[in-house]
Protein backbone atom coordinates (compact mmCIF):
# COMPACT_ATOMS: atom_id res chain seq x y z
CA UNK A 1 0.00 0.00 0.00
CA UNK A 2 1.35 3.34 -0.66
CA UNK A 3 0.74 6.03 1.61
CA UNK A 4 -0.33 9.53 0.42
CA UNK A 5 2.54 11.64 1.81
CA UNK A 6 5.37 9.95 -0.51
CA UNK A 7 2.96 11.30 -3.34
CA UNK A 8 3.83 14.85 -2.71
CA UNK A 9 6.92 15.32 -4.48
CA UNK A 10 9.10 13.42 -6.48
CA UNK A 11 10.01 9.83 -6.00
CA UNK A 12 13.75 8.09 -6.17
CA UNK A 13 13.86 4.15 -5.95
CA UNK A 14 17.60 2.91 -5.81
CA UNK A 15 18.55 -0.62 -6.66
CA UNK A 16 22.28 -1.88 -6.00
CA UNK A 17 24.39 -2.02 -9.12
CA UNK A 18 24.13 -5.85 -8.90
CA UNK A 19 20.18 -6.22 -9.49
CA UNK A 20 19.23 -6.10 -13.26
CA UNK A 21 15.50 -4.92 -12.85
CA UNK A 22 13.14 -6.01 -15.90
CA UNK A 23 9.94 -4.67 -17.89
CA UNK A 24 7.51 -6.50 -16.94
CA UNK A 25 8.70 -6.19 -12.78
CA UNK A 26 8.85 -2.37 -13.26
CA UNK A 27 4.89 -2.40 -14.70
CA UNK A 28 3.86 -4.92 -11.63
CA UNK A 29 6.05 -2.49 -9.21
CA UNK A 30 4.54 0.53 -10.49
CA UNK A 31 0.97 -0.97 -10.95
CA UNK A 32 -0.34 0.60 -7.61
CA UNK A 33 1.16 3.95 -8.50
CA UNK A 34 0.02 4.49 -11.89
CA UNK A 35 -3.62 3.88 -10.23
CA UNK A 36 -2.81 6.82 -8.21
CA UNK A 37 -1.28 9.35 -10.05
CA UNK A 38 -1.54 7.92 -13.49
CA UNK A 39 1.01 7.01 -16.16
CA UNK A 40 1.72 10.66 -16.95
CA UNK A 41 2.62 11.36 -13.26
CA UNK A 42 4.79 8.68 -12.68
CA UNK A 43 7.06 9.27 -15.53
CA UNK A 44 7.00 12.86 -14.36
CA UNK A 45 7.75 12.23 -10.88
CA UNK A 46 9.31 8.53 -10.31
CA UNK A 47 13.16 8.27 -11.11
CA UNK A 48 14.84 4.69 -11.09
CA UNK A 49 18.66 4.37 -10.38
CA UNK A 50 20.09 1.42 -11.28
CA UNK A 51 22.98 -0.09 -13.52
CA UNK A 52 20.86 -0.41 -16.63
CA UNK A 53 20.61 2.59 -18.36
Amino acid sequence: MIDDHLLKGELTICFLENIVIGNSFVKGFLADLIDKIGSDGVQERVHFVTSRK
